[in-house]
């Protein structure tokens, strides 16, 4: 609890997926190292809490996000997927958690694509879940997407629920 409260407080948002300043998250808990924090984050928090809705808060399949990932890796001209800079495939998630849901997809081919290329997977991919089909319906959905967690604390800035919070060390 503390450690997403530090991390929603200095960052300014309530899901941040990088760039999170460890030092200053740091000093909200002064008895942990930064790396335990930053794992803390995005290995146990963050998956857990990144849940989307669209506008009228009804749910968004985690298939939308797995979909756009693969739209961009097919743009994308890499062809290896460890030099890939995986923050950038989908913001909407971690870099561990794009990488993560990469190697399970990767894993999960047919026999004969065992020894395919990353770019053979990433076609096969892309036409085993319909990208190309999804894409209007997805890019409409992403658009007005919204994390679950964001759209409850609209709700209660809106109701006047809303407090400051400040680290334990300045008081």
């Amino acid at each position: 609890l503390i450690l997403r409260m530090a991390i929603c407080e200095t960052t300014n948002s309530l899901l941040p997926v990088s760039d999170i300043p460890w030092s200053e998250i740091q000093k909200w808990l002064p008895n942990r190292g930064w790396r335990s924090l930053m794992q803390r984050w995005y290995i146990h928090l963050l998956p857990q809490l990144t849940a989307y809705e669209d506008k009228y808060g009804v749910p968004i399949e985690p298939e939308v996000f797995v979909r756009h990932m693969l739209r961009r890796l097919k743009k994308s001209s890499a062809t290896n997927p460890k030099a890939l800079a995986w923050a950038h495939v989908n913001t909407w998630w971690s870099a561990d958690m794009n990488r993560r849901k990469w190697r399970a997809l990767s894993s999960r081919v047919p026999v004969e694509l065992m020894d395919a290329s990353f770019r053979e997977r990433v076609g096969y991919w892309y036409q085993a879940l319909r990208c190309r089909e999804h894409k209007k319906r997805d890019k409409k959905m992403l658009k007005c997407a919204l994390s679950t967690v964001e759209r409850k604390a609209q709700e209660q800035d809106h109701e006047g629920h809303h407090e400051a919070v400040t680290p334990l060390n300045q008081g």
